[in-house]
This record gives structure tokens, C-alpha cells and sequence, in this order.
């Protein structure tokens, strides 16, 4: 090829690449960039100009004082930081046993930029290869920036280099990584699994790689953890995408799993379908504070612990079931794998102690009400174990077990040859077959075992009245694991304290979930404007009101700075519009 030729070739091939690279996306730059970083495991993506919208801390939802003081941090006009785009934050294997911490930012007028770090951060700036950046070794970061990417990040900590006498220059290496990786915008090749997730709009958006996570726990084990790696595939097959958005009356949290095939495969004991509704009648009342429900394939469960416990872990297992004359193909067909878990009402008790010498000592205490349904699929599993169990405490039964379906009074009748041994609990047959336990009240249905720590809510079900609980949101009755609480019943306990405040703000807490994704909302009784600038009005109020408590002097004084800022200001006394001096006693020099 001719010179001529191998020039023009040479120029075809720079045009291809300068125009891919200005064909690229901020979020497939971004990345590109994520692609460089050493095994990230925790993305954090968002515009911080909405979460500023949305929280109201530039419009009124701050105390004046406190507005004050944020604006020096918040405030684009000090900082010259371009809130508008799309802020990163990412998590990486680092060093030794700290992970690296990168921000990735646009910066908008780099002269405010400066001087936020000289006059806040007291840094000096420098230039390198066309970019401009500080170290802060005191403070552990470097900023590394150009006209269209800034990188902020730790200094990671490199033991081995300290402990020889190195390390002296880890600021100005991290300076050259961080260069690197503003290069790689344009230059490496864009990783979209990363652009793809930088291009959702949702308020703040989560990546999570466990294979990340795996390499970052590995290095800080220095791989001498059996235990961890035991857990490798779960780790390195496993990975989530969630999206955070705060809206008028609501927080909003959802996700979706990304697995691999083999452990979608080793996962297939967490079902796809809900539970029978028919537990969900086995409520106090209706309206409980808190109701939970998950389904599982049980027999699978047990074959997935005997797959990825270690042997000393199943040694025990196998030891404790054989302790109840059962072993471990037979544990597994117990239960049905359904399951629902009840908290009723959180009680206010007081608890006297008397030790026999003094005054008696009495306290209060809150204590949640609670209660669990879950299905049984082989009785007479439960009731060898049972029998075991006696024969353990030395007791002899006259029931063979083995050939009948026990009643109540069989079972009671084994639990008092245990009691009698004064090896086991308290025992106690109270009416409708119901048996209390020390402070357990347990009743053995055909095919549902309830137990509640309220034995009138205990009798309810063995009667058949058990209350039917409801299911407003439509989450208990959707996938294999549902939630549902109720901030009114919550509401109703007498020594919230100052946590009352916060539980008032909320009606109720929802959500469903299943392997391959999940949602969850979390409402607030005012559904007028945004729930993060609720949210704001409301800590922002308590914590000025805890300041003024504790340091009523300070917030005094500071109050009354507040109201010599605000008369300068409506004598038109503004920063910057009179020089130094010429608003004493009130007035402007030059009519100013």
C-alpha cells in the first residue's frame, strides 16, 4: 500500500472513531467508565436537581436557619456543580479492607467549583495532561475533572505499601486512575449493561452485582473463609436492579433479580404462586397492625439446605431431628411450606419483680401481640416427634401413636408425663383443645397448627371464629411473599413518644414479592404534595426542635443573626450589593 493509501486509511479510521465517540450517550460514556472500574458492586444513580425539587430543602420546606446553612452545600450558584445531570455513585473492590468509592458529576462553571475548594476545603488545585484536579491526603480524596466529567473518589489504603515504608504517593496514583477513567468515556468500549441501567428516570435508581460483592468479601477474608466460599454461586449468580421514587403520597420501592440459570434452578423451593387465603381467617380482627405471608415448597427447601450446608451444619440438623425421633426425609413432608404471621395490637404491660428483700421492682413494657397459622401436610410427622419427645423425659404413654390420629386429650396426655418430669414446660389443657405452653397458646387443627402468645384470640380459632383478616392493598393474596401494615392500629399504643410524630405521617406499608421481582409502597396519609418534601418538613422540625432543647443559648443566638440577615436583606443589603461596612446602622452608602 502506498503512503498515500496507508494516510487515507489512518484518517477513515480516526473519522469512524471520533464519530462513534460523539454519537455516545452521557449514560453509555458513564458506562463505559463503570466498565474500567475494578469489579463495582453497587451502583447508585440519580439527578439531584429532582431530589431538590422533590424534598422543597431551596422552597420552604427547611427552617430558615437550616436553609441557611445547606444552601453553602447544595446551592449551584456556590458550589458550580451541575445538578441537572445525572449523578453517579459507585461502590468497588478496593484495597486491602476498604472498598473504592467513585462520584461521578458534571461540573457547570468551574470557577465557583475552585473556589468551593480552596475557601471550604482549603485544597490547591492543579493540571495534568489537560485536566485539572486535588488531592486531599488529610481528608482521603482526590477530584479529577474536565469540561464534561469530574470524578471524585477515596484514596484507598494500601497496607502492604505502609507497612514497608510506601504509599507516600496514593493520591497521585488514584489522580492518574481517575484520569484513566474520564478517558475511558470515549475511548473503552461502553458496557451496556451499565448504560442500559443509567438510562432509567426513576428518582434514584440501585444496581447490586454480588459477583462484586464476592470478589470484595473475598479480598478482605484474604481467602481464608470456607464459609464464604460455600457461597460463591449465590453470590456471583445473583444480582438486583431497584428503583426508589418518592410521589404525592407515597414512597415507592421496586425490584427485579437477575439470577443465573443454575441458581434459578436451586431456587425453585421459593414458589409462584400465594398462599391458601384460608389462613388469612385465622385473624384477632380484621384490621391488625402488621399481617405477613410467604409460601414455599418445603419438601424442595429441605432438599436445597442438604445441597449447600456444610456437614458440620447438617450433622447438627440431622442430630437435632433425631433428638425428636425424626429424621430428615421425614421433617421435610411436615409442613406444606404456607405460612402466615400475624402481629394483632402491641400492648403496654407493666412487670412487677420481687425478689424477696426490698421494694418490689415494677417497669413497663410493650409487648407486640402475635399469632402464626401455618399448614400442616403430615400429621402424624408431628405427632412421632411428640412422642419422642415424652420418651426423652422418661414418661410412658399408653397411646401408640403409630397406629391412630391423635385427639387433644392424647397430646395432653403426653405433655403432662413430660411436665411431671420437671423437665419440660408448663403445661396447661384449657377449653376447646387448646394447650398452653409456658406463655404459648397452641391449637392443632386438621391440617393448621395456630399458635399465639393471646389465649383469646387462641380460643377464637379452635371455635371457628376466627376473624377474617383483610387485604386492602391486594398483596397477601398475590405472590409468594406479601405484607401489609396498618399505621392506624400502630397508632393506637400509648408511649410512642417522639416516635409518634413519624408513625401519624403514614396510612399504611404494602407489598408483594416472588423470585423475579418485587414492589412495595409505603403511603402517607397527605397525598397533597410529594412525599419526600413531607418527609423533609417533618425531620427537619423535629431536629431543630431537639436543638433548641438542648442548646437553647445557640439557637438563640443564632435566631437573632437570622434576623439581622433578614432586615439587611429587605433594605435591600443583599451579599455583594454594599461594600463591606455600608449597611451598619441601616442605611447604604451611595442609595445602594
Amino acid at each position: 500500500m502506498s503512503k498515500i493509501g496507508k494516510l487515507l486509511t489512518f484518517s477513515f479510521l480516526v473519522l469512524i472513531f471520533v464519530a462513534c465517540s460523539a454519537d455516545r450517550t452521557r449514560e453509555e460514556q458513564v458506562g463505559a467508565m463503570i466498565g474500567k472500574i475494578e469489579e463495582p458492586w453497587l451502583i447508585i444513580n440519580l439527578t439531584p436537581q429532582n431530589l431538590l425539587d422533590k424534598s422543597g430543602v431551596q422552597d420552604g420546606a427547611l427552617p430558615y436557619t437550616y436553609e441557611l446553612i445547606t444552601g453553602l452545600f447544595i446551592d449551584d450558584s456556590l458550589t458550580g456543580i451541575d445538578y441537572n445531570v445525572k449523578t453517579q455513585a459507585v461502590v468497588g473492590k478496593g484495597q486491602s479492607f476498604t472498598p473504592n468509592f467513585y462520584v461521578i458529576f458534571k461540573i457547570k462553571d468551574e470557577g465557583k467549583f475552585k473556589e468551593m475548594l480552596e475557601k471550604e476545603a482549603n485544597a490547591k488545585i492543579k493540571e495534568k495532561e489537560g485536566f485539572t484536579y486535588t488531592i486531599k491526603e488529610g481528608d482521603n480524596f482526590v477530584v479529577v475533572w474536565n469540561e464534561e466529567f469530574a470524578v471524585m473518589s477515596n484514596i484507598p489504603m494500601d497496607f502492604a505499601a505502609m507497612l514497608t515504608g510506601g504509599g507516600g504517593d496514593q493520591g497521585e496514583s488514584q489522580v492518574n486512575k481517575n484520569i484513566d477513567l474520564i478517558k475511558a468515556a470515549d475511548d473503552a468500549e461502553v458496557d451496556m449493561k451499565y448504560a442500559d441501567f443509567l438510562k432509567k428516570e426513576d428518582d434514584i435508581s440501585i444496581y447490586y452485582d454480588g459477583a462484586g460483592m464476592y470478589s470484595y468479601l473475598e479480598e478482605m477474608s484474604m481467602g481464608e473463609s470456607d464459609e464464604l466460599e460455600s457461597m460463591k454461586d449465590i453470590y456471583e449468580g445473583m444480582s438486583y436492579e431497584f428503583a426508589l421514587n418518592f410521589e404525592n403520597g407515597s414512597v415507592d420501592l421496586s425490584y427485579i433479580t437477575h439470577l443465573s440459570d443454575e441458581l434459578k434452578e436451586d431456587l425453585n423451593f421459593i414458589g409462584d404462586g400465594p398462599i391458601d387465603k384460608k389462613l388469612l381467617s385465622y385473624g384477632n380482627n380484621p384490621n391488625p397492625v402488621l399481617v405477613g405471608t410467604y409460601h414455599v415448597k418445603f419438601t424442595e427447601m429441605f432438599d436445597y439446605l442438604e445441597a449447600t450446608l456444610g456437614e458440620d451444619e447438617m450433622e447438627d440438623l440431622d442430630e437435632g431431628l433425631s433428638e425428636v425421633g425424626l429424621s430428615i426425609d421425614e421433617a421435610k413432608t411436615a409442613l406444606s411450606g404456607e405460612a402466615m404471621y400475624v402481629i394483632d395490637r402491641i400492648e403496654t404491660k407493666e412487670v412487677t419483680w420481687d425478689f424477696g428483700y426490698g421494694d418490689p421492682y415494677t417497669y413497663t413494657t410493650t409487648e407486640p401481640v402475635f399469632g402464626v397459622a401455618l399448614r400442616v401436610s403430615n400429621r402424624s410427622v408431628i405427632e412421632k416427634a411428640m412422642k419422642s419427645m415424652m420418651e426423652m423425659t422418661g414418661g410412658e404413654s399408653d397411646v401408640d401413636l403409630a397406629d391412630v390420629t391423635m385427639e387433644t386429650e392424647e397430646i395432653m396426655a403426653i405433655l403432662e408425663e413430660m411436665e411431671e418430669t420437671a423437665y419440660g414446660p408448663e403445661i396447661e389443657e384449657q377449653a376447646n383443645g387448646v394447650i398452653r405452653i409456658d406463655e404459648a397458646y397452641i391449637h392443632l387443627g386438621k391440617d393448621v397448627l395456630f399458635a399465639s402468645n393471646d389465649s383469646a384470640w387462641a380460643q377464637k380459632v379452635a371455635t371457628g371464629k376466627g376473624a377474617k383478616i383483610k387485604d386492602p392493598k391486594g398483596t397477601l393474596g398475590k405472590d409468594p411473599f406479601g405484607i401489609y401494615a396498618n399505621f392506624a392500629s400502630l397508632a393506637k399504643m400509648e408511649n410512642l413518644n417522639d416516635a409518634r410524630v413519624y408513625v401519624n405521617l403514614f396510612k399504611d406499608f404494602s407489598g408483594a414479592a416472588n423470585l423475579d421481582a418485587g414492589s412495595f409502597s409505603l403511603a402517607l396519609k397527605d397525598d397533597s404534595k410529594n412525599a419526600l418534601r413531607i418527609l423533609t418538613e417533618v425531620v427537619s422540625d423535629e431536629l431543630n426542635k431537639m436543638e433548641q432543647r438542648m442548646n437553647p443559648d445557640l439557637m438563640e443566638e443564632f435566631e437573632d443573626a437570622v434576623e439581622v440577615i433578614e432586615e439587611e436583606e429587605a433594605m435591600g443589603c443583599e451579599a455583594g450589593a454594599c461594600e463591606a461596612g455600608a449597611c451598619e446602622g441601616g442605611a447604604c452608602e451611595g442609595g445602594e
